[in-house]
């Protein structure tokens, strides 16, 4: 039992040395990296649904905003109504929901960014050019 004993003794040893070995070959080939990283299929997959994510979060804030300003409109033209002595005219209105259309969109990289209707009878993501100016004066103009 002792020779048994000194001989997996020996061979365990054998095979930690030889662990770490291919541990510092592994490091050296591959640097920094650790071995357990997301393969790259998979890492792409979950950044695409973080993407997706956030764009839903993003679609349901705006459906929130929208519905909280067409409930503030509905009141004040109650409130108008109310304050003529006038009553609603045609149908009751619709409820209004505060969760995005099942079709709503948005882009990915520029978010304030919206699909619209273009003159080639497509869609494409549009925006609004705006600028802003500074007050005061370049140095350049010599004033």
């Amino acid at each position: 039992m002792q020779k048994e004993v000194v001989r997996l003794r020996e061979e365990i040893e054998a095979l930690v040395t030889q662990a770490h070995q291919q541990d510092e070959a592994d490091d050296a080939a591959l640097g920094r990296r650790r071995g357990d990283e997301l393969p790259a299929e998979l890492a792409r997959r979950e950044d695409r649904l973080a993407t997706l994510e956030a764009a839903r979060r993003r679609l349901e804030a705006q459906a929130k905003a929208e519905a909280e300003a067409e409930r503030q409109r509905r009141a004040e033209a109650e409130a108008e109504r109310q304050r003529r002595g006038q009553q609603r005219r045609g149908k009751a209105p619709q409820p209004v929901h505060e969760t995005p259309a099942d079709k709503a969109q948005s882009n990915f990289t520029a978010p304030e960014l919206h699909s619209m209707h273009t003159n080639n009878k497509g869609w494409e993501y549009c925006g609004n050019a705006q600028a802003s100016v500074d007050g005061g004066v370049p140095d350049h103009c010599g004033l």
